[in-house]
C-alpha cells in the first residue's frame, strides 16, 4: 500500500511540474509557480480531509464547514488540473510538431496565444459542467430483454437511483426531486445501487430520510457502495431498514407475480471487506436459495463484480460507481479502468447496466457525462 501511494504521488508530482513548467514557458511569469504550489497542496488535502475530516468534525462540529468548504475546493481544484493537463498535452504536442515548419518567433506567439485559448476552454466547460450537474438527472429508458422471464414479469419496471452522495452540495432540494421523478415513473420496484450518501448518518440522516418517499409496487431494495463504508456503512444500513428500504447484504429477495417468481440479490461493496470484514462482498452467498429457473437480477455498486455474478448465475446485473468519468477528461479514460462503465453491455449471456450517477461526487460538476434515473424495463427473450 505504501509503495502504490508513493509511486501516485510522483505521478502527480511530476504531472503538476509540468503543467506549471509549460505554463511557465509560455507565459514567463512566476506567479505561475504559486498557482501551481497552490493547487497542489489542494490535491494534496482531498485524501486528507476525506478521510480524517468526518473524525475531526466529531470531535469538534465547529470544523464542518472548514472541512467541506476545502474538500469541495479540493476537488475543484483536481477537476480544474485535470482539464488544464489534457489541454497542455494536446497544446505542447501540436506546437512540437508545428515548430518543425515556423519559426521560433511564431511558435513563442502561437504558444501564448493557444495557452489564452487552453485556459478559455477551461473556464467554458466548467461552466456549463456547473450547469449539467445542477439541473439534476434526466431520465434514461432502457430495455432489457432476458430469456426465460415468466410472462407475469413482461414490462416489469425498475427505477434504478445510484451515486447520489447526498453531502457537501447534494441536499433537501436536490434530493426531494429525485424522489418526486421516481415517483412519476410508477416503477415496479426501486433498486439504490450504493454510494446513495456522502457523510455520517448523524449528519445527513434527515436529508436521507426524504428517500423513504420514494414508492413502488414491490418497494425499495438498497445496496452498499465504497463511500457508504467511508461513512459509517453499518449506521447507514440501519437506516434504510429503518425507512422502509430492504437492504441485500449478500442476500436475496424474491418478488412473487401471478404465481411466478423473480429474484433480487444484493451484494455488498467489492470493497467492503477492508472495512468491515465479516461484510465481503459474496455473490453466490446472494444467490443462495433462489429456486433452480428463477431469473436473477443482482444489485453490485461496482461493475467489476461481473465475473462473479456470471457465476452465480445472475441473468442481469445494475451497478454504478464509474459516474462515467463525470468531467473531462477522465470520460475519455474512464474505459482503460473499468470494462463496463456507463449504459447497457452484455458479457456472455449476462446483462450488465452501469448508471452514470443520479447525482454527483464533489464540487457540482458534469461535463459530457449528464447525471440520470434509470428506468429499466424487462421483456421476453
Amino acid at each position: 500500500m505504501r509503495s502504490r501511494i508513493l509511486i501516485i504521488l510522483a505521478i502527480l508530482t511530476a504531472a503538476n511540474v509540468y503543467v506549471a513548467t509549460s505554463m511557465y514557458i509560455a507565459t514567463g511569469s512566476n506567479i505561475v509557480w504559486w498557482i501551481a504550489a497552490l493547487i497542489f497542496g489542494l490535491e494534496l488535502s482531498m485524501p486528507i480531509l476525506r478521510f480524517k475530516g468526518e473524525g475531526w468534525v466529531k470531535k469538534n462540529p465547529g470544523l464542518a464547514p472548514l472541512v467541506s468548504g476545502g474538500g469541495l475546493l479540493s476537488m475543484l481544484a483536481i477537476a480544474v488540473f485535470s482539464m488544464v493537463f489534457a489541454f497542455s498535452a494536446v497544446r505542447d504536442i501540436a506546437l512540437f510538431v508545428a515548430g518543425l515548419l515556423i519559426s521560433p518567433s511564431s511558435l513563442e506567439l502561437a504558444s501564448r496565444d493557444s495557452l489564452e485559448f487552453e485556459l478559455g476552454l477551461t473556464a467554458v466547460l466548467l461552466l456549463i459542467g456547473i450547469y449539467q450537474a445542477l439541473r439534476g438527472p434526466g431520465i434514461k429508458t432502457v430495455d432489457v430483454p432476458l430469456k426465460g422471464l415468466p410472462k407475469a414479469f413482461e414490462g416489469f419496471r425498475i427505477a434504478q437511483v445510484s451515486d447520489l452522495h447526498i453531502g457537501y452540495t447534494i441536499g433537501a432540494s436536490y434530493v426531494k426531486n429525485v424522489v418526486q421523478a421516481v415517483n412519476d415513473l410508477k416503477p415496479d420496484m426501486i433498486a439504490l445501487t450504493g454510494d446513495i450518501t456522502d457523510g455520517d448518518p448523524a449528519h445527513l440522516g434527515e436529508v436521507a430520510k426524504e428517500l423513504g418517499g420514494m414508492n413502488s409496487t414491490f418497494g425499495r431494495f438498497f445496496v452498499t457502495g465504497n463511500h457508504e463504508y467511508y461513512h459509517n456503512a453499518p449506521g447507514w444500513i440501519e437506516h434504510h431498514k429503518e425507512s422502509g428500504t430492504r437492504v441485500l447484504l449478500n442476500e436475496n429477495h424474491v418478488i412473487e407475480k401471478e404465481g411466478a417468481k423473480l429474484a433480487i440479490l444484493g451484494v455488498a461493496d467489492v470493497s467492503a471487506h477492508y472495512f468491515v470484514p465479516s461484510h465481503k462482498s459474496n455473490a453466490q452467498a446472494a444467490a443462495a436459495g433462489v429456486p433452480e429457473g428463477v431469473i436473477k437480477i443482482l444489485l453490485a455498486h461496482q461493475p467489476v463484480s461481473y465475473k462473479a455474478a456470471h457465476v452465480a448465475g445472475v441473468n442481469l446485473q445494475l451497478s454504478g460507481h464509474t459516474h462515467s468519468g463525470q468531467f473531462f477528461p477522465w470520460n475519455l479514460f474512464i474505459g482503460f479502468f473499468h470494462d463496463y462503465y456507463r449504459g447497457l453491455g452484455r458479457f456472455k449471456e449476462m446483462w450488465i447496466y452501469v448508471n452514470p450517477g443520479t447525482g454527483y461526487w464533489g464540487p457540482p460538476l458534469r461535463t459530457a457525462v449528464s447525471s440520470e434515473i434509470t428506468l429499466l424495463t424487462l421483456s421476453s427473450l
